[in-house]
């Protein structure tokens, strides 16, 4: 069989399946778009489980015109510029491949304006931008995704019910909300909003928007500045507890992760306080110089790996067994 290049349409494809999974992938890209663009208020709409529509509208500073055919380019970032940036992430995106993987397998409609600029229209179907105009809008971009892997339709046949891919999203908005409780987060669900986060700065006020009364008053909270890294959130009183590790987020440098490190963490803190299979709610955020992680593991950037893991753990526990003292609890 002869060794031959792959087309740009079946490269782009292939990444679009490293990238976005489900509805759920797509809406944590767009987020990180907004995030990046410095906005304060992140509307969020999907319809059918976000399989038929899925829009994402945000006050940041839009996309200038000329820059538009440019970013649905593979790799096409504004956030490296050299290999050595990789070592020192700031931003919540940097490889380029979520527009354009996006694009290659929905139908996108896109509104964009910068401060002081004519608004942009741009309409990309299949990875192909049909078409490109000025186009009165707000301030901010809003992209709308219809038709999510029509032309892939054995990808299609894997996604779960709508309902089930509706609240995969619900999840998704909500991790955002409480890494980052200065920006407010609406997310409306076949026209309904279900919740909008008072956008304040207070994790605490965000916890109460998403989870309600009562499980605010057993959360405590943490604070802790380290030479190396610093700890700020909420966590449980040890009567509060659960039987799994759903209410357990951690946030590293503001970025949702799983870390099988973190929750060994957590475990050791709360060694003698809760029995075999009870696990605590608690809602973290670790900050750490950019130069001691590496986000740059897996396409979704979901995952992170630690320069010095045991000092990492040592930290964490120690700050959160610090609190169990009689002195400091009661």
């Amino acid at each position: 069989m002869a060794i031959k290049l792959l087309s740009d349409e079946v490269i782009n494809k292939i990444a679009a399946g490293e990238v976005i999974e489900r509805p759920a992938s797509i809406v944590k890209e767009l987020i990180e778009n907004s995030i990046d663009a410095g906005a304060s208020l992140i509307n969020v709409r999907i319809l059918n489980g976000g399989i038929d529509e899925i829009q994402v509208e945000d006050n940041g500073a839009g996309i200038e015109h000329d820059q538009l055919t440019t970013a649905f380019l593979r790799h096409a970032t504004s956030k490296l510029a050299r290999e050595e940036d990789l070592y020192a992430i700031g931003t919540m995106g940097f490889r380029g491949e979520a527009l354009p993987s996006i694009a290659s397998v929905s139908r996108i409609e896109l509104y964009t304006k910068t401060y002081a600029a004519a608004g942009s229209k741009c309409l990309v179907e299949g990875g192909m931008i049909k078409k490109l105009e000025r186009y009165p809008t707000a301030e901010g971009t809003k992209i709308i995704i219809r038709d999510l892997f029509y032309n892939t339709p054995v990808r299609k046949t894997f996604l779960k019910s709508p309902v089930s891919e509706g609240n995969n999203i619900y999840d998704t908005v909500c991790k955002y909300a409480l890494a980052y409780p200065e920006i407010s987060f609406v997310f409306d669900n076949q026209k309904k909003t279900q919740f909008k986060t008072p956008g304040n700065g207070i994790l605490r006020d965000t916890v109460f928007t998403l989870f309600g009364s009562d499980m605010n008053q057993f959360l405590i909270e943490v604070d802790e500045k380290g030479s190396q890294f610093s700890l700020q959130g909420l966590i449980s009183k040890p009567e509060y507890k659960r039987n799994n590790r759903k209410l357990g987020f951690f946030f590293v440098n503001k970025r949702p992760v799983k870390s099988p490190i973190l929750n060994r963490a957590m475990d050791n803190a709360y060694r003698g306080l809760l029995v075999s299979r009870e696990f605590p709610v608690f809602f973290l955020s670790l900050t750490a110089v950019p130069e001691s992680i590496d986000v740059n593991i897996h396409p979704q950037k979901s995952e992170v790996r630690f320069r010095d893991e045991q000092t990492v753990i040592r930290f964490v526990s120690g700050v959160v067994k610090n609190i169990w003292i009689p002195a400091n609890f009661g």
